[in-house]
């Protein structure tokens, strides 16, 4: 997928949190910059939280909002050691969340992870323009993924953004 401008990574953010249903595991790669937590900002969106009080955890390791689900946003990035993970009480967010959990930078601890998720990839193509790619693991997962799809494919037609190479 590709979107033209940060309004269109948020509205295909917004779509994907709107399908997303209790233990939703997210995982976010991409580089500095890359438009992660804007696509974060998309999904709290689609989840009843106002975009403007999503901001990166990369000080605190993890943020906590409240909407239809809670969402836990997580950034690993300054996070040294798996076992960190244990001590910062993250393990318990990510095995046993009843909301949806998106983690930035999850290379890092990659092994430890449930094996059902999204894992979201997103490139830089220019100033405003991002590539994304996004795979599904898991049956319930891929079910999400497809009607996400169908919905971006509703969307074209009314000159949305987001377009599906």
């Amino acid at each position: 997928m590709k979107t033209l401008s940060p309004e269109g990574t948020i509205l295909l953010g917004r779509l994907m949190g709107r399908f997303l249903f209790p233990g939703t595991l997210v995982l976010l790669q991409g580089e500095l910059g890359a438009g992660k937590t804007t696509l974060i900002k998309g999904i709290g969106e689609g989840l009843g939280i106002t975009k403007e009080e999503i901001t990166s955890p990369s000080f605190i390791i993890v943020r906590e909002y409240k909407g239809r689900l809670h969402m836990y946003h997580i950034d690993l990035y300054r996070l040294d050691r798996v076992d960190d993970l244990r001590e910062e009480g993250l393990d318990e967010i990510v095995y046993n969340a009843h909301g949806v959990v998106l983690i930035e930078w999850p290379e890092r601890i990659y092994d430890t992870l449930p094996e059902n998720r999204f894992h979201v990839n997103m490139e830089w193509l220019g100033p405003l323009d991002r590539d994304i790619h996004i795979g599904a693991e898991g049956k319930e997962y891929e079910h999400i993924l497809s009607k996400i799809r169908m919905e971006i494919g509703k969307m074209k037609t009314h000159g949305i953004e987001i377009c599906d190479p």
